[in-house]
């Protein structure tokens, strides 16, 4: 990183920020300070951590180096957009790669480490944003599990038309990537790293906030000043229980900014069928 700002000198100012990857509590600190010397306050320079290195995925020592880097990254939080998370390093430690039928989640191993930097980084009282690991699939080959993708949704919404689509979805080896998407999003995680550019449609429309999200967290942020009890949704399906779901609201609300919100009556599949975006001012 010093070679890199030697060498660019006052052209440094050209890049929004910098990759860090292995991060780890020991050599962090000189990184992010580093980071720092580059900032300007009209021109920001960010860092993305990457977590991936053998004391975050071993038992014994990674909650001791979580905690470590949790600590180190709240000196610097202005300057930290993304937290990482490195799958493909965590597997290779342990020669472990998934197939395309098979997400991060059911990787035992990984599950358990996504679990405790998603408990360190998403607390409440000083959360960070954290991104899903890379998908590593974007070609067809013979697929020995059964497709991930429920027909339901596609038949309901667009008839055979929709089947075909979902095959075409399938052979492209995007099936496996909008379940992982899927779970990053349950787990609370938002983004993800790609490899390719048919990764970026699913990614992004998978993000978008449905309406009904949009509306339970505007009810439960309009009513947290004056209550903290628990109120039926507007859609009549669910209870929004203001206190415990304040947090998830105030997210939702910010996701919205950044990735719009669904008409009423459309849905992701939609997103993920049109083939070009135009946005009008």
């Amino acid at each position: 990183l010093k070679l890199v700002k030697e060498n660019l000198g006052s052209a440094i100012q050209l890049l929004t920020g910098v990759v860090l990857p292995k991060f780890n509590a020991e050599s962090g600190e000189e990184l992010l300070a580093e980071v720092l010397k580059i900032h300007r306050e009209h021109k920001p320079f960010y860092a993305m951590p990457i977590l991936e290195s053998d004391k975050i995925i071993q038992k014994e020592s990674r909650m001791t180096e979580l905690m470590s880097i949790k600590h180190l990254l709240d000196r610097y939080k202005d300057h930290i957009l993304n937290v990482r998370i490195g799958a493909t390093d965590f597997c290779g430690l342990y020669g472990i790669r998934r197939s395309v039928d098979t997400t991060v989640y059911d990787i035992a191993v990984l599950r358990d480490c996504i679990a405790d930097i998603i408990n360190v980084f998403q607390r409440s009282e000083s959360p960070y944003v954290i991104s899903g690991p890379v998908w590593e699939y974007f070609s067809s080959k013979p697929r020995m599990f059964k497709p991930q993708l429920r027909q339901t949704p596609f038949r309901e919404r667009y008839g055979d038309e929709g089947l075909k689509w979902r095959a075409e979805l399938i052979d492209q080896n995007v099936d496996g990537l909008i379940r992982e998407v899927l779970m990053d999003i349950a787990n609370g995680l938002t983004g993800k790293t790609i490899i390719h550019p048919t990764h970026i449609k699913a990614v992004q429309a998978l993000n978008v906030v449905t309406y009904e999200e949009y509306i339970d967290a505007c009810s439960i942020v309009e009513s947290a000043n004056d209550e903290n009890g628990v109120k039926k949704s507007n859609f009549s399906n669910k209870m929004n229980e203001i206190k415990p779901h304040l947090f998830w609201a105030k997210k939702i609300i910010l996701k919205s900014q950044l990735y719009g919100v669904l008409h009423e009556g459309y849905t992701n599949i939609d997103l993920i069928k049109k083939d070009v975006y135009v946005y009008h001012s």
